[in-house]
């Protein structure tokens, strides 16, 4: 029996008792370490995963996702990351939870639909952040008003390190729960503080991260 009533049942998870959403699980890690990143979701509004690469990071996000789905009808997630990991977070979630993410790319052909009356799933490219005045699906978010329910930043790749800038000038939008994945400390000695700096400026509800983030992430 997983938290929040979440049940393991044959190879799949039913989200509550009186819900009717079974999701699969039989080809996700459940092991504690990558449930305790949704734990601390719940518990302070923020985490950071310092993981390197074949370390299970989309099984991580997947898991908090679960939570997501579990409280709210129509879930509002953004994921953001490279234009080249795009298609691997899309795959994922697909293939792992049945989640078809929309795709927000800096294509000026792209037809995406955004509306705050329905569920949200979107995963945006960096490029559309660093172009954010000219995206009108970017740009009719901002002016909506959402705050989204987890925000997932996949800074992971970014091991020349991190612009905070261009998550926090340019995204615009608020989250009730921010999760970065982030380059290893030991590669790039100055993430933390890049860290820090964009998860003050996303969530909702700033928490002091100062300490926590540089002592347990």
């Amino acid at each position: 029996v997983l938290r929040l009533g979440v049940t393991l049942t044959k190879g799949m998870i039913r989200m509550n008792e009186n819900d009717l959403k079974w999701i699969a699980v039989s080809g996700l890690d459940l092991n504690p370490f990558n449930i305790c990143l949704s734990e601390k979701l719940d518990k302070f509004g923020w985490c950071v995963d310092f993981s390197g690469f074949g370390e299970g990071k989309t099984h991580k996000a997947q898991l908090c996702i679960f939570d997501v789905l579990n409280r709210k009808d129509r879930p509002n997630i953004m994921i953001i990351c490279s234009a080249s990991s795009s298609p691997s977070w899309y795959n994922s979630l697909l293939m792992g939870l049945g989640l078809d993410f929309k795709f927000l790319s800096g294509a000026k052909d792209a037809v995406t639909y955004f509306s705050t009356e329905l569920s949200n799933l979107f995963i945006v490219s960096e490029d559309v952040l660093s172009d954010s005045g000219n995206n009108a699906v970017l740009s009719e978010m901002k002016k909506s008003g959402i705050v989204w329910d987890l925000m997932i930043v996949d800074t992971s790749e970014d091991i020349d390190g991190i612009t905070p800038s261009l998550y926090t000038e340019n995204i615009g939008m608020k989250a009730k729960k921010v999760l970065v994945f982030a380059p290893i400390p030991a590669a790039y000695t100055e993430t933390p503080d890049g860290v820090k700096e964009i998860i003050t400026v996303l969530l909702d509800k700033p928490a002091d991260v100062s300490a926590a983030i540089n002592a347990d992430t």
